[in-house]
């Protein structure tokens, strides 16, 4: 992960203890725009808090660095998902303002 082109990880650590990470990816898309071929966006692989430090704010950390890292990109969206039953995680990016974009379906 760390020898990728693109692939960023932020290391959090509270009195020398690890405390969350977060792995994100700048990626090129092409589009079927007739005006815009490529764009640039954000995909967070994995945001972790440990256990001990959630609801202190760590999580909301991470957010603001990749808010941060659009800018230095020059991208224009962070992508991210979670599952479905993952109420905690689609609770904490709903009060960030993310928003859902995409359905998946999948057949067990």
């Amino acid at each position: 992960i760390l020898a990728k082109d693109g692939h960023v990880i932020l290391l959090a650590d509270a009195a020398g203890q690890p405390a969350g990470y977060l792995w994100y990816e700048i990626q090129h898309k092409h589009t079927d725009n007739l005006f815009i071929h490529e764009r640039r966006a954000i995909f967070v692989h994995h945001l972790y808090v440990a256990p001990t430090w959630s609801r202190m704010g760590l999580g909301r950390r991470f957010v603001t660095a990749l808010k941060s890292a659009l800018k230095t990109h020059g991208c224009r969206n962070i992508e991210l998902d979670t599952l479905s039953q993952n109420a905690a995680a689609i609770e904490f990016y709903r009060a960030l303002g993310f928003r859902e974009t995409v359905t998946k379906f999948s057949l067990p």
